[in-house]
């Protein structure tokens, strides 16, 4: 028997076992509230790399992805359940200011004035 073998069995033989609960219709085990302000958050989010530090769709999606560790195409169905949300932002002109309001512990940096370039492909079309 491997080390600390016995005593992770002795920890789990004497756990108590927890009360189980009949899942309910609808309910898979996530929150609707955490799911409501990720989801929200990643609206900032998009708002921030596409608007203000003028990054492509694509570069976008794939910063989010990078950031959040979720697929892109669940990624793309988040954003288009957000896509009003996201008009707001635009429709207020959101400032950073108020981006680090709301998500304090969050970088917020000042974007780079010059224009985004894809991370993964070739820089194409690009003057030296």
């Amino acid at each position: 028997m491997a080390i600390g073998a016995r005593t992770l069995n002795k920890i789990i033989e004497t756990a108590p076992e927890a009360p189980h609960k009949p899942a309910t219709q609808g309910h898979f085990g996530r929150n609707n509230d955490c799911i409501r302000s990720r989801n929200i958050y990643i609206a900032y989010r998009y708002y921030y790399y596409s608007v203000l530090c003028k990054h492509t769709y694509d570069t976008t999606l794939e910063l989010l992805c990078e950031e959040l560790f979720i697929m892109p195409r669940t990624m793309v169905n988040i954003l288009k359940d957000a896509t009003e949300y996201i008009m707001d932002l635009r429709k207020q002109k959101a400032a950073l200011k108020h981006m680090r309001e709301a998500y304090p512990r969050r970088e917020w940096a000042k974007p780079d004035p010059a224009p985004a370039v894809s991370l993964t492909r070739p820089a194409r079309y690009i003057l030296p």
